[in-house]
């Protein structure tokens, strides 16, 4: 995955609503940069490491996504692997922010896909039973005769209706599924395409992608600040991130 494409990749994520803001601390042999309204820092040793957020804002409860991006400025190939990015936040003690692996994040998609189709599963039983009772018709009444009154209830069933309705709940049920089928899918492909996996970074190569953290603790401010390493060959490029409420 070139360079070109890697500054691009969060456009797969869904939406930048307001809520918190992601602010990069460029140190001594870190640049700053600023595209299209989002941070960038290029940190440049013997090899060249970039990271920005996925977007300048996001959504606040939600998970921090960055592009990662290396530059191998060697002679020979070298090995990006996702287990050399990591985060940590400093206090009383440093504390580890777990990076999700390509392969938690299928299967946090593969469940939430599961728990979905339990839920059309058990709301199609439903419309089943109600479709079956939809044949089933009762008039209430009364009658008078003589010094006799009172009130009466008959119950018909329809059988046309019945199969009507229940031809109605299985469509919808159908539709239901496909539903998530193809919403899993979409997700699973996104994650294909841009989420960081372990690469050989070929001399002269670009290579990058999207790696994601678990939510940060705030400090009593209510900002969390943590920091992403990037180890790449024998060096590690240190980040330092801010992350506040949006004003």
């Amino acid at each position: 995955m070139k360079a070109l494409l890697v500054v691009g990749l969060f456009l797969f994520l869904t939406g930048c609503a307001s809520g918190e803001h992601i602010s990069l601390v460029a140190n001594s042999y870190q640049q700053s940069l600023v595209r299209d309204g989002v941070p960038t820092l290029i940190s440049t040793e013997k090899q060249v490491v970039m990271l920005r957020p996925a977007t300048s804002t996001m959504r606040r409860g939600d998970r921090p996504k960055f592009v990662v991006a290396v530059y191998n400025r060697s002679k020979r190939p070298m090995e990006l692997r996702v287990s050399d990015v990591t985060a940590s936040q400093s206090g009383p003690q440093r504390t580890a922010i777990h990076v999700y692996s390509y392969d938690e994040l299928v299967a946090e998609v593969r469940r939430k896909q599961a728990w979905a189709a339990v839920g059309v599963a058990l709301s199609g039983a439903a419309g089943a039973i109600n479709a079956a009772n939809a044949g089933y018709t009762t008039t209430y009444g009364t009658y008078s005769s003589g010094p006799y009154s009172g009130t009466y209830s008959a119950t018909t069933y329809d059988a046309g209706r019945a199969y009507a309705a229940q031809s109605i709940n299985n469509a919808e049920t159908a539709e239901n599924f496909a539903a998530i089928q193809a919403q899993g899918q979409q997700r699973l492909g996104e994650l294909q395409n841009n989420i960081l996996k372990d690469n050989t970074v070929l001399p002269g190569e670009w290579i990058g992608g999207i790696v994601v953290l678990d939510r940060p603790a705030k400090g009593a401010d209510d900002v969390a600040r943590y920091e992403i390493d990037v180890r790449f060959g024998d060096e590690v490029h240190s980040f330092t991130v801010n992350q506040a409420r949006s004003s």
